[in-house]
C-alpha cells in the first residue's frame, strides 16, 4: 500500500515488515488480516483484542498455540514483559 502525505510517498508494508527475518513476534490487536500474515510468515503473535471479531480470532490463535492473550484492561509493564519473554523464549 502507498500512502502520500505531504507530497512524500510512505511505502507501508505490513507484508514486508513481516517477512523481516529479525521479526521475532508481532503485537497485534488480532485483527483477521494482520493475523492471516502472521501465521503465513510463522511470527508468533501477542494479541490485544479490542473489538468485535478480534476475541474470536486470538482465540483461535491461542488454541492454536501460536500465540498468547493480552488482555487491554491488563496492560502493565509485569503482563506485557511476561507476555513477551513467553513467546520468545517458549518454544512450542
Amino acid at each position: 500500500m502507498t500512502v502520500t502525505v505531504t507530497g512524500k510517498t510512505l511505502l507501508l508494508d505490513l507484508l514486508l515488515h513481516l517477512a523481516h527475518p529479525n521479526v521475532r513476534l508481532f503485537i497485534t490487536h488480532g485483527g483477521l488480516l494482520s493475523t492471516q500474515e502472521a501465521i503465513h510468515r510463522g511470527v508468533p503473535i501477542v494479541g490485544i483484542p479490542i473489538y468485535g471479531d478480534q476475541y474470536y480470532n486470538l482465540a483461535r490463535i491461542v488454541s492454536f498455540g501460536i500465540g498468547i492473550r493480552l488482555d487491554y484492561d491488563n496492560i502493565t509493564t509485569e503482563s506485557v514483559t511476561w507476555r513477551l519473554n513467553e513467546v520468545l523464549n517458549n518454544q512450542r
